[in-house]
Order: C-alpha cells, then structure tokens, then sequence
C-alpha cells in the first residue's frame, strides 16, 4: 500500500515502526505526514511506503524501487537505526541511481562519521518539509549548496554553505517568534481516508528547526492551531475516547507557554484524553493537580539517572500520586531515565524514588525506560549504575514479549498464520553446530526482516565478562549476553541485518532454557522437551502447568499419541493434562486442511552439514548455497508429487486432513494415510487444543478449566442429545464452531466472528444434534423425550434456535425436515 503516487517525479518516504522489540512495520508517522502536506501545498507528490508484513530485505527494496522514484527519504530513529542502515546499503547495491537520504530527529543531530559507515547521499538537518522540496527540484550536483542538508560530497563543512541565504519564508518564520509549524498547513485537514490508520499523536513543538536561528532548533504551533489540530485528529480517530499524545510538550520550558498548551487542552477535554511528557521538576502537586484538570491520563515524566536533593519531589506531590492510582479514573504514571553522560553523578536518589514509587504503586516497573539525554547519542545503550540496577531487578516482573514466545511457539509446532508468512523465512533453526563455518549474510537471502536465528544446540562462550543490566532503542530491558554480542558484531561485519537471534540451553535431561536476544529474563523461561510417551507415563498433576514440548519420534511416541486421539474422540474429553497445557512438536503434521504451510518455507532447519530441510527431522530439500527460489521450488516439487503419489486429491478425508508431504524416518506415506482416514477426527482433536491455549489465554472465559471438567461435542460424541449418529449423515453445524462444557456450562465459540456464547441446555441439545446430523423430527423428539414439553412447543423452541444459530453463522444449512 502507498499513500500518494508520484511515478518517478517525486520523492518516496519511509517511516519503520517498531511494533514489538526488534519487529517492524512500514508505517505512516507524523513528521512524513506534515511534509506529504506540504507537498502537495507545493504541487509536488511524496509517496508513503506502507507494508505490515515485510519481506526479506532485496524484495523490500525491489519493492521500494518500483515506485519509480530515485529519490529515497528514510524516516531514521533510534529504534529502527540498524534498519534503516542495512536498507541503505541494499538500496544502493540494488540501484546505483538511488540517491537515499535520512531526516527526523536522529538525522538532525547525528555525526558526519556515519557517512563511513553506511552509504547514505546526505543528512537532513533542520526543516525537512522545505529542504527535502528543494532537493526534489535541485540537480544532484547542487544538493551540497542546499540548506539545511549534508551531502556527502561536503563532509567537513557546514550544511548548506555559508553563501546561502535564508529564503524569506523561513526567515518570516524565524523572526515571528518561533511559530515556524503553523506556516506547514493541510497536515490534519487530509485524514478523511478511512483506510487510513488513525493517528493519535498531535505536535504543539518539534526540534527540527534551524538551530543557527532557533533555539534548540525548536520550532512550535500557535495555541490557535494546535487547537485545530487537536480537533481534527480527534474527529478523525473514529474513537469515542480517544487518548492523543501531545508531542513536544516538554520542549516548551517556558511557564506561560506551556499554560496556554494547557487552555486548549483543557477546553477540549471532555472530547479526548491526553499522554503528556514532561521533566522531573514539572512533578509538583500543583502542576499534578492541573495536568489532571486538563484531562491528562498519561503521564510521562523523565528522571535523571542521578538527582540532586532539591530535584526530589515533595512528599505531598507523591501522595497526589499514589491517590490518583486509587481513584475511579486514574492518571497512570512512566518514567523515563534520562542520561547526560556524567558517570560522577549520584544515583541513589534517583534509586530511592523509583524504590519509593514502584513499592507504592504509582508505577510499575516494566513502565520505566531510559534513553540518554543527548540526542546524537540516542543509538547509544543506558548502562544502569548499580544502585539503580538493583532496583530494577528487585521490581522487574518475568514477563517476557508474548510475541517472542508466540513466534517461537510457532516456530516449534509449525502453526503459521496465512497473514505472517510469505515473503521470506521467518525462523531458521540451527539444530547443531556448523562443521564449517558460514557467514550471517548466508542468512539474509532467505530471512524476513522480521525473522529469528534459533540456536538449538549449546553455545561455546569465548569468555564472559561480568554481566550489566541496560537499555536501549529496541525498547526493552537487557543483560550483557557475549554470545549474542558476537553474533551482531558478525552480522554488522557482514552486512547481514540480524533481527533476532535465541539461545535454547539445555541445562540437564528434558531441561532447558530459552534466552530471547540478550533480553533480561529476570526468571529465566524454563522449557521440558521430551518425547510424548514419556510424558504420558510421567504426568503427576493433570493440572499441571509447564512450558512443555512434546516431540513424535518413535512408534511408541506415535501410538501414545494416537491412543489420546482416540480417547477424546470416544468421550470428548482429555485424559492427561499435558494434552491441553503443552504443545505438540510440528503439531501441523496432525492437525487440518490449510495448516500445512511448508510450500511457503516459513522456517528452515539448518543441521552441521549445512543441509536445509523444510520440515523437523526430515530429508534435506537443498543446502545453504542454494537461493531462496531453488528452495522453494523443490519443495514444491515434493510436495506435489507426493501428493499425487497418494491420490491425496480424491481422498475421502481430503477437506480435514493436513496432507503432510515431509514425513519423519519412522513413518512411511501409507502408514501416515491410513492413521488419517482410521483417527478421523484427529484435525478435531488438534483445533480443540489450539482453541483451548488460544481462549486461555486472551479470555478469561475459561477461568478454571482443567482436563476433570472439560467435555467437548462432536459428532461422534454428544452429551445432551440423547441418539446416536446416524450413518454417514451430514453435520448443519459449520466447521468454525465448537460447543463445548465447562461443567455443566454449555458454551459455543464461532471462530469466524470470534464470539463466545453460553447456552442454555435445550440449545446445547439442539446445536449437538445438527451436529450429528439429526432432522427436525428428530430434533422434536430429543425435546419432547428430555424435557416433556407439547409438540407445538418444542418446534417453537427449534425455530428459535435455528434462527439463532443461522444468525451467528453457526449453521452451514437450515435443519432437514426428516
């Protein structure tokens, strides 16, 4: 998707929005959104590259480069730097007429020696609205004469040239007071697309104005037109509440100008909430008291790592704090540490608040941040002092990215979302030790740009050095890790663009560790992998909850497996806990039709011979010097002919069976076929227990499920309606929908619109009966026999609930007469 089309006579920008830690999207941001304005203002075209799910990094630049448009502007944040620098390079490779540049906040400030580093044409330094337009109208060779711009044809010099005057539009806007934003107009004014994603975020100041006539380079909106601003964004949220962060907020020192921040907030604050950011000194109890007048919810406050005695707030503004965590509608409270480099200063004050404010509730810990207070540096990490780092791991919570461990999850079973893949390898898994060594770079050909390497054999560590607790632009909490720091000081060396790379330890037996990056793991995320007949004769606690991995290795492990299939398609029950709490290795073999996604390659699996394999455990489909193509060319090969080999087209289990083509050493194809078509609702088994992991965990619907008090319908099982299945009747209930019991709570779950609805019991009857097949008749009869109820009554009762159920799309056909 793109935002303007300019078809090789305009400039094509590019904003990475880090999403999660080290995972991106391209996205819209509010800086390229007021020089798309100021574009078309100029009847000139800026196009926005947009992109959710990005590919591998040559085919994101194809991508790029078939705008058409030679002129290249990235959006460069702490955050997406290494980003921004490998897409860089690969651009130029790609296409040496590509002229690519960088502007924002990062770009403004950053060090010339970045032209050694990376390949960028230039630096935008101050007003990229107006500077990136000149650019677009000025010949390549000119740029270096460009104000506000570093080419890097003048390294060394100053940017755009002593003889350059100020144009009279930006020398207006200097003199009038710093009101340089208000001259960039039709920012907001062009949000009627509603395919747009909203923006939440308005600027009342920015420091991306000339510094040689500004101070700080901040340039600021009037009161008036931050109030436009502000009522537009929030008309165009299309929420009811919504909550807009003010940007720039705490650039503005002066006390007058920031009360008439204030006064607009405050005059429409019943329309929105507001996120402000603001230093340690605004924290007092009467600038507290005010910011909750003018509807501020959030509020971040930045804290240096070593304060003064006079820096700390009063006690009556943290008890402010503390009472407004209590009230109905709270305003909630982050800090961000802030690091001016003075490694002299004392941090046990600034430990002692957030002791004091963690402990009493006004924060939580995994709400603290830190960045360093110069923005040149911002790529830098925060190491923690010890009187602070302490306070950290003392506060900090396991919890670990839930969209690490779902990729990981995935990765482990072989469950891919049809939206996440596509476009490259989302994990490589290196399942031993490399007998020559390859570089990274092997790697990028293959790899998404947000993938994983997976290490699942114990790492050799070339010395260790004392760990230390920090921060940095990834947005998450570190611990020094040598042997992920040597695979990133590869990965640079190579220019090999490394978004993740996990550590699985084994520390003894069935035991081991996953190590997410060198995120801090303040508990480290335990993980049992064995084999599932031994789980089966291990199991003490059906309720039991582990990080388990169960793996299919043998026919014992096979046969013990099958043996729950067979169970739960008896009952409808489980028999073990580990069924529902663990997750079965390359689940996707067993599971239904569509879930095998190995013909797009979403994970790899290297072993010591760098042979690469598409499925765990099974034949090599090539090596690490075949391209990406050849790989998924032979894999479509096998899969193909495999599949024709088995006549998997005309099978009568064709719509619910998997198809797998890869198949383990210890399963031939005849004997994978003819344990399909004899568990035959094994698919059912698989989406039960996905169902199951999937409710539990963004529901609270399943608040005290265990395996004693879990059955679930199916048409080969039924706990209200009374007859059995006759034949090879056709099931009315649509395959996206599960009735099933917790107690004697009858609940079904539609997985097309995502509803969880309880039932009644006769609606439960009802619904297990068009399961099974049943006719009106039929239906009739259960009722009458089970409830006494008239005749007329009970087809009352089945119009009622047909209607329903059609409704909720849980039937695939209204119910047969007879």
């Amino acid at each position: 998707m793109v935002l303007g089309l300019s078809f090789g006579n305009g400039i094509t920008l590019i904003h990475f929005e880090q999403q999660k830690p080290r995972l991106f999207t391209a996205g819209d941001h509010l800086d390229c959104r007021y020089i798309r304005a100021f574009f078309k203002r100029q009847g000139m075209t800026a196009t926005q590259y947009i992109e959710p799910n990005l590919s591998n990094i040559y085919d994101t630049t194809a991508d790029i480069a078939a705008m058409g448009n030679e002129i290249i502007a990235l959006h460069v944040t702490p955050s997406n730097y290494r980003l921004c620098k490998r897409l860089t390079s690969t651009l130029k490779e790609q296409e040496g007429r590509n002229r690519v540049i960088w502007f924002g906040n990062l770009a403004a400030v950053i060090g010339e020696e970045v032209f050694g580093e990376t390949e960028v044409d230039g630096l935008v330094r101050w007003s990229p609205e107006r500077t990136l337009s000149r650019l677009v109208n000025t010949e390549v060779e000119g740029w270096s004469a460009v104000n506000g711009f570093t080419s890097r044809t003048m390294v060394g010099r100053k940017p755009g040239g002593d003889s350059q005057a100020l144009p009279t539009e930006e020398e207006a806007a200097a003199a009038a007071g710093v009101m340089e934003l208000d001259e960039l107009t039709g920012v907001w004014e062009d949000t009627s697309d509603r395919r747009r994603v909203a923006m939440l975020s308005v600027k009342c100041a920015d420091q991306l104005g000339n510094p040689h006539h500004v101070a700080q380079g901040i340039r600021r909106h009037s009161p008036e037109r931050l109030q436009r601003d502000l009522e537009l964004a929030v008309r165009t949220s299309r929420q009811t509440a919504p909550v807009i962060t003010i940007e720039g907020f705490d650039l503005i020192r002066d006390e007058v100008q920031r009360e008439q921040i204030l006064e607009v907030l405050e005059e429409a604050v019943f329309k929105a909430g507001y996120k402000l950011t603001v230093p340690l000194e605004a924290c007092t109890y009467s600038m507290l008291e005010r910011f909750k007048q003018c509807g501020v919810e959030q509020l971040q406050i930045k804290v240096p790592l070593g304060i003064t005695p006079d820096a700390f707030p009063k006690d009556e503004a943290i008890n402010y704090m503390i009472w407004q965590r209590q009230t109905g509608q709270p305003m909630t409270f982050s800090v961000t540490l802030t690091d001016d480099g003075n490694r002299e200063a004392d941090p046990s004050l600034t430990a002692e608040l957030l002791h004091r404010w963690i402990t009493e509730g006004v924060i939580e810990a995994i709400s603290v941040r830190a960045e360093p207070m110069d923005r040149a540096k911002a790529i830098q990490p925060v190491i923690l002092p010890e009187a602070l780092a302490a306070v950290m791991l003392e506060h900090l919570t396991t919890e670990q990215p839930p969209v690490l461990l779902n990729e990981y999850t995935a990765y482990m079973t072989g469950y891919y979302p049809q939206q996440a893949i596509g476009g490259g390898v989302k994990h490589i898994g290196l399942t031993e030790p490399l007998e020559e060594e390859v570089p990274s770079n092997y790697f990028g050909e293959y790899t998404a740009l947000n993938s994983a390497l997976i290490y699942e054999y114990n790492q050799v560590y070339r010395g260790e050095n004392p760990s230390y607790i920090y921060y940095d632009s990834d947005g998450v909490w570190k611990r020094s890790n040598r042997r992920f720091e040597e695979l990133s000081e590869a990965a640079d060396k190579e220019e090999y663009y490394l978004s993740n790379a996990h550590q699985v330890v084994q520390t003894e037996g069935t035991e081991y560790i996953l190590q997410l990056n060198d995120f801090l793991q303040v508990e480290p995320i335990r993980i049992r992998q064995m084999g599932y007949s031994e789980a089966a004769t291990r199991e003490q606690d059906k309720n039991n909850v582990e990080f388990q991995m169960l793996r299919i290795t043998s026919t014992e492990d096979l046969e013990a497996y099958l043996e729950d299939v067979d169970h739960f398609s008896r009952t409808g029950t489980f028999q073990h806990g580990y069924e529902i709490q663990s997750y079965l290795v390359d689940s996707c073999r067993w599971s239904g039709a569509q879930t095998c996604t190995v013909k797009q390659l979403p994970r790899l699996f290297v072993d010591g011979n760098q042979a690469v394999s598409g499925c765990r455990g099974c034949g090599a489909i090539g090596t690490l010097d075949d391209s990406m193509d050849r790989l998924l060319l032979q894999t479509a090969v096998v899969s193909d002919r495999e599949q024709l080999v088995r006549g998997c087209a005309t099978c009568e289990i064709s719509a619910s069976c998997t198809k797998c083509s890869f198949l383990p050493a210890y399963m031939n194809r005849q004997q994978y076929c003819n344990i399909r078509k004899k568990h035959n609702t094994m698919h059912l088994y698989m989406q039960t227990i996905e169902l199951l992991k999937g409710l539990n965990k963004y529901s609270q619907a399943l608040d005290g499920l265990s395996v004693d008090n879990f059955r679930m319908s199916l048409p080969t099982c039924t706990h209200k309606y009374p007859y059995e299945r006759r034949g090879n009747v056709r099931s009315a209930v649509a395959d996206t929908v599960f009735l099933f019991f917790i107690g004697e709570t009858p609940t079904v779950y539609q997985t097309a619109s995502q509803k969880l609805l309880k039932l009644s019991e006769p609606m439960a009857l009802l619904l297990e009966g068009m399961m099974a097949g049943a006719n009106r008749f039929e239906l009739k009869q259960a009722l009458r026999d089970r409830y006494q109820v008239e005749e007329e009554q009970a087809d009352q009762i089945i119009s009622q609930a047909t209607d329903l159920f059609m409704q909720e799309g849980c039937l695939k056909h209204p119910v047969a007469v007879l």
